[in-house]
């Protein structure tokens, strides 16, 4: 039961079976975009030493941010590595790993902040954009630093990098 006029910007359904198409309404933007993040599926599979340390480069990450916040838009990504686990009750402790920001491209007049991390068990911000034009990106090259520790057990260790764009 509706009581009076009913405004909207986009389509609304009441109950399953009554849809009212919205109108637009002058002086009121709708969003034009997203805020979208690719990053890497995965880490090649290496065999590691207790006391090595491994630098490796992973597939490009890419921000596009097709909100059109123009002259202003701004937005952060973030990056934390889960403890890896061997499934037997040994861990790889996300403290032993390291990112770096390498080859960075931007565009739409970004002006990026870059944070290395020196370890990466709690969720830190990798890139800080400000001052982006319209429709705007980065691409960079993620590169993970793992120093295994010398008492660690041998084992295939898994675990995730997460990335995140807000």
């Amino acid at each position: 039961t509706i009581d009076g006029p009913l405004l909207a910007l986009a389509a609304i359904t009441v109950g399953a079976s009554i849809g009212f198409q919205g109108f637009p309404i002058s002086g009121c933007a709708a969003p034009v975009g997203a805020l979208l993040i690719s990053v890497p599926a995965s880490l090649e599979q290496r065999s590691l030493d207790p006391g090595q340390t491994l630098v490796m480069e992973m597939d490009s990450a890419t921000v596009t941010d097709t909100r059109g916040n123009s002259p202003s838009a701004s937005w952060k990504v973030t990056t934390v590595c889960s403890e890896l686990s061997d499934g037997k009750g040994n861990v790889l402790g996300a403290q032993n790993f390291a990112y770096l920001v390498k080859d960075l491209t931007i565009t739409g007049g970004l002006v990026i902040t870059v944070q290395r991390l020196t370890s990466m068990s709690v969720p830190a911000t990798i890139l800080s954009a400000t001052s982006g034009q319209a429709i705007n990106s980065a691409t960079w090259i993620p590169v993970i630093t793992l120093s295994v520790p010398i008492e660690q057990i041998e084992g295939t260790y898994t675990g995730s990098i997460t990335h995140s764009a807000f």
